[in-house]
């Protein structure tokens, strides 16, 4: 389990073993309630985490307002990934 999972937790509030591999890119919306009472509504796009798609990802992290690097804590070359996937997004 991975970004999907996590994302699909957060937006959803539900678990599920059943994902696959991210081929490009999905998105979900989540509505948030702010302190002073106005709503808005926020995007969160989960990109493929794999090289093979490096020419596409770009596309969708353009102008974003945050960004999170998820990295699987079983997997040292998923660790050793970030330094590169925070080089492409700077």
């Amino acid at each position: 389990m991975g970004k999907s999972s996590l994302l699909t937790q957060y937006v959803e509030e539900e678990f599920s073993l059943n994902h696959t591999t991210t081929i490009g890119v999905e998105y979900k919306q989540k509505s948030l309630k702010m302190g002073d009472g106005n709503a808005i509504r926020v995007q969160i796009w989960d990109t493929a985490g794999t090289t093979r798609y490096n020419t596409i990802t770009p596309n969708y992290y353009r102008n974003v307002d945050g960004i999170l690097l998820v990295f699987d804590i079983s997997n040292k070359k998923s660790f050793e990934m970030v330094n590169f996937w925070i080089k492409e997004v700077n």
